[in-house]
């Protein structure tokens, strides 16, 4: 998203997904399931609009870079 710009100033790419995820997060949203609903930074849990609740694991999330294609 921003890799031109210097949004992020993060030489990391694992780090600078996870900030991009952890905004969406405290703003309400899921990217990886695409869901709405309520982050609770304390406990790591998002609960989605259905009430479902998941623990949030970081290490996944910044583990995506893998997965990235340039």
């Amino acid at each position: 998203m921003d890799s031109k710009s210097g949004w992020t100033s993060n030489d990391d790419l694992g780090e600078w997904i996870t900030a991009i995820f952890y905004n969406a997060f405290v703003s309400g949203y899921e990217p990886l399931e695409r869901e709405l609903g309520n982050y609770n930074e304390q406990s790591g849990i998002f609960i989605n609009s259905n009430n479902e609740s998941r623990r949030i694991d970081w290490k996944k999330v910044y583990n995506l870079k893998n997965n990235i294609l340039f």
